[in-house]
């Protein structure tokens, strides 16, 4: 018997996923480029920094582990959705079991990266101890508010508006979060201007560089909850969601690795004593310009040493607010807290 092709066209068209299924594979192609360089990042963390305390080689095995579910539950979305069940529409309208736990990982992965910079702050000082504190409760609160999402998804088994939702608050916390930790390092190292070019500048790139850390993954969030709350019939916020669970493992290994180039620079962000970096060129009376090495610079100068104790991540708290002199060093030591009244302070 013949059919009409208007009747076969009908039984055989398949829904345009242009803004579903095909969003969520354009954000696995992206993460998963992000995740190559999450493991560059992480061969070179452990081939530059063999001697790191234990609890940040283990804080980097568990992103990495996190990253690899992840990278694990969007491929196997994609598969059963675009290929398994390329041709049976009905069944895009349920879920499966790694798209169920999508969610759940994504919190776990952005709750373990930032617990790093929750410890920072932390170490900064003692006033700033409640805002870390804050921010760990509205880390459990995400992890939370994603995990009642992954139970509805296998309670239900399809997409409501209801998981949309949930993915947006949870996005709305963990802004909030990053906003708290990166507003208070901001201060932190705003405050420690010394009046002295060199370690101001120091400073300066310090700070630029936290606020781009948190700038980025802020912005990722922002957008993932308007896209969540406007559309939440489609999976363009899931494809966001995708990029900016994977910006999170590649900020804090970008922050730990950058300790290198801070070194060269005169600066120990992990804590921890930098010399006057050899080539650093020096102005002197007669305007010829002269490394800290040379024999033209005081002798008082190029036996002192510059340390700026950030926010430690590898070695134990220091607290911090002045510039201290102490003998033949001169240090920023005790990070926001006023410590002890007997200090010397410049600028």
């Amino acid at each position: 018997m013949n059919v009409p092709m208007s009747v076969e066209a009908s039984l055989f068209t398949v829904p345009a996923l242009d803004n579903t299924f095909g969003a969520y594979l354009l954000g696995t192609f992206l993460g998963m480029l992000l995740y190559g360089m999450l493991l560059y990042q992480v061969h070179d963390y452990y081939r530059l920094y063999p001697k790191d305390r234990m609890v940040l080689k283990v804080l980097v095995a568990a992103i990495l582990l996190l990253e690899t579910v992840f990278s694990i539950l969007n491929i196997h979305t994609c598969y059963h959705y675009l290929v398994t069940n390329y041709f049976a529409p009905l069944r895009l309208l349920v879920t499966t079991w790694s798209i169920n736990l999508t969610p759940l990982a994504s919190a776990l992965t952005i709750g373990v990266a930032q617990s790093f910079f929750a410890r920072r702050v932390f170490l900064v000082g003692r006033r700033y101890r409640p805002v870390a504190s804050v921010a760990g409760l509205l880390f459990v609160a995400a992890i939370a508010i994603d995990a009642v999402a992954t139970a509805r998804a296998f309670i239900l088994k399809e997409f409501t508006k209801a998981e949309e939702w949930l993915a947006a608050a949870g996005s709305i916390v963990s802004t909030v979060a990053d906003l708290l930790l990166t507003s208070v390092l901001i201060y932190a190292l705003r405050r420690r201007r010394t009046g002295f070019r060199h370690t101001d500048s120091l400073i300066s790139v310090v700070t630029m560089y936290t606020i781009n850390t948190g700038l980025l993954t802020g912005v990722f969030h922002v957008v993932l909850w308007i896209l969540a709350i406007k559309y939440p019939l489609n999976l363009i916020y899931a494809m966001v969601a995708i990029v900016n669970t994977r910006l999170y493992g590649n900020a804090v290994l970008a922050t730990m690795n950058a300790r290198t180039s801070f070194s060269k620079r005169g600066i120990h962000t992990f804590g921890g004593v930098a010399e006057f970096p050899e080539q650093y060129p020096m102005e002197i009376p007669s305007g010829r310009r002269q490394t800290a090495s040379e024999s033209t610079v005081p002798s008082a100068a190029r036996d002192r040493i510059i340390e700026l104790s950030l926010p430690q991540d590898d070695t134990g708290p220091s607290s911090t607010s002045d510039v201290r002199e102490s003998k033949g060093a001169v240090t920023v030591d005790e990070m926001c807290d006023d410590g002890p009244k007997d200090r010397k302070s410049f600028g």
